[in-house]
Order: C-alpha cells, then structure tokens, then sequence
C-alpha cells in the first residue's frame, strides 16, 4: 500500500488489477522467452488463453438496442444545444417496464459520454481517493464514507460543491420533494411524465481567471477553508503546499 507505485491514489478492489496485471504481464512474458523457438505451441497457448477468455467473459456482454442505453433524445439536444462545457448530476429513474436493474434507468451513468456530456456521478472502477474525499468534503460527509464506485451526492442545496464540479444540469424523478433541493436555485428545461431536467442558475464555467490565491499548509487546513461558510471559489484558488 505504501511503496507499490499508484496504488493507494484509488479506491475500491479493483486497484488490486495494477498489481495483478503487472505480475501476469511479467509471466507470460517470460512464458513467451521460453517458448521462442516453438513458435506453434506459442500460437497454440494464445489461442486458448483467448478462447477461455471469450468463454468466461461473453456472459457478461450484454447485447441491447441503443436506443435503450442512450439518454433520452431531448435532454441531450438541450445540452449539447447550450454549446458550453459543463458536467451533469443524474439520479436513477427507472423506466416504465424496469422492476429495478441498473441499465434500465432513464438516464444510465456514463450514457452520455458519447454525446460528451459528463457527468460527476459516472461509473468509476478505479475512482481517485482524493477526489472522493474531496467531495464527500464539500457536503460535509464523513472523509472515508465510500459507500460505492460513484460519487454520492446528498445534498443539492450546497452551491459550492455544484460550482466547483462545473455542475449545470441535474436529472431527477418528478417526485422532486425526494431530493434536497432549492427550486429557487434551478430552472426547468425539459420534462417528461417520468423526469425533470434542471439547470442550475448559478453555475460556474469549467476554466476561469480569479485575481487571489491562497496556499493552505495541510489537509485539516484546506478542508476548514472549503467548509467555511464565507468560502467563495470566484474570489480565490486554494492550493496545496507542496509536501
């Protein structure tokens, strides 16, 4: 955890593969050197490495029309017709015929990336540490709550964290009373009988010029500054003193 390059820079089992892949990378390798002047029994042991491969993992390839997995046709136009770029928040919400499954929501976690519509909430098997702590940070949330392999977002009344995550859209149910909100701080730009498309009246551009900065000493220090409740992101940067 401590000496292995980049390893304790993520979250969740899925880091366990740096050292896995690494160790395999490093054995066929060597298989492969020894195997140098056999070259059909090489060509033989690739095949089925690759076969059992196909066998194993096939199963979990899932074969849909796109139409199911792509966003709905008028939230992507309204975004993509704002020619800005911004990131979303999308909550689940099922679609008529779905009991419950994950890739049957309205609007799935990363569906709009082929539209480059980002969003903070996407799915990440290998999530950094420290942005996840920066987040659960900017909605005073427990540092180590790391409930799954998505960013969790609790609280949508707390402008500084949907400033500094360039948030301008959020996707909701149209039970809008089940989520933390202020109505008065979002706009209504698209609906439909099982969603809302909300955009946020007082977000922030990705990239933007302020005229101070300030550099805190330590983690315990840069957390009260992005906690104060006089904290404003256009009136200064926070960086970190290099350890």
């Amino acid at each position: 955890y401590k000496f292995f390059p980049g390893y304790s820079k993520f979250k969740w089992p899925a880091r366990h593969l740096i050292i896995s892949n690494f160790a395999l990378c490093v054995l066929a390798g060597y298989g492969m050197a020894r195997l140098n002047k056999r070259y059909y029994l090489k060509m033989a042991l690739v095949l089925l490495v690759l076969t059992d491969l196909f066998w194993y993992s096939h199963k979990f390839i899932y074969l849909k029309d796109l139409a199911e997995f792509y966003p709905p046709k008028t939230v992507v136009d309204k975004i993509r017709d704002s020619r800005d770029i911004s990131r979303i928040i999308t909550f689940s919400v099922l679609r008529p015929d779905c009991v419950y499954e994950p890739s049957c929501t309205e609007f799935q976690s990363n569906a709009g990336i082929p539209f480059r519509i980002y969003n903070i909430t996407g799915y990440d098997p290998i999530i950094l540490n420290r942005y996840h702590r920066f987040t659960n940070i900017l909605q005073f949330l427990p540092e180590e709550d790391f409930g799954d392999v998505t960013i969790r977002v609790k609280d949508l009344t707390n402008q500084n964290f949907l400033k500094l995550l360039n948030v301008k859209y959020v996707f909701t149910g149209r039970d809008l009373d089940k989520y933390k909100l202020n109505l008065a701080d979002f706009k209504i730009v698209d609906s439909a009988q099982r969603w809302y498309l909300l955009r946020f009246n007082h977000y922030l551009s990705r990239f933007m010029f302020v005229a101070n900065s300030i550099v805190t000493v330590n983690d315990g220090d840069l957390k009260n500054r992005l906690t104060a409740k006089d904290f404003n992101p256009q009136d200064y940067v926070l960086l970190e003193a290099y350890q």
